[in-house]
């Protein structure tokens, strides 16, 4: 019986430590079997402006292609991200996020959190937080912006 028991024991080991290569760690975004994620997200502006909808996301090899739409089906932006050279390019951006500032600023908080490994990476300016339910907020400190993005359930 616990020759049986550690049997068991270490085919339930070697399956979680399989499982850990599948999804390496050291990211904060973890690609299922379909290699796509959704997520519900809040994009808050000095605690008085925010948008609100959701944002999915697929890995495909070196890319990571991506959609924010609000609950209306409105398309906010599409990007594009290059796990390679970390590039990040913006498509498709709606007109009151189509300024030259904002774009930069929503460009450069998509390509950090993208990038984000777990050992914390330096920017005084931006900061990521992962809670016990999958939930990602970053914080850019320096414009008062927060992306809380919530895991949405598979359908």
């Amino acid at each position: 019986m616990t020759k049986f028991l550690a049997l068991i024991s270490m085919l339930a080991l070697s399956l979680a430590l399989s499982a850990k290569e599948l999804s390496p760690p050291d990211t904060i975004f973890h690609y299922g079997c379909e290699g796509s994620l959704r997520y519900a997200i809040a994009i808050n502006v000095n605690d008085d402006t925010s948008f609100t909808g959701i944002c999915i996301m697929k890995s495909m090899n070196v890319r990571v292609v991506g959609s924010v739409v609000n609950e209306f089906g409105i398309k906010a932006f599409d990007f594009i991200y290059d796990k390679s050279d970390g590039s990040l390019e913006l498509h498709n951006v709606i007109s009151f996020f189509d300024k030259r500032f904002v774009r930069r600023t929503v460009k450069g908080d998509w390509k950090y959190l993208l990038a984000f490994e777990a050992e914390e990476k330096k920017d005084r300016n931006r900061k990521v937080t992962v809670d016990n339910e999958g939930t990602i907020i970053l914080e850019n400190v320096k414009h008062h912006i927060r992306y809380i993005l919530s895991p949405l359930a598979s359908i």
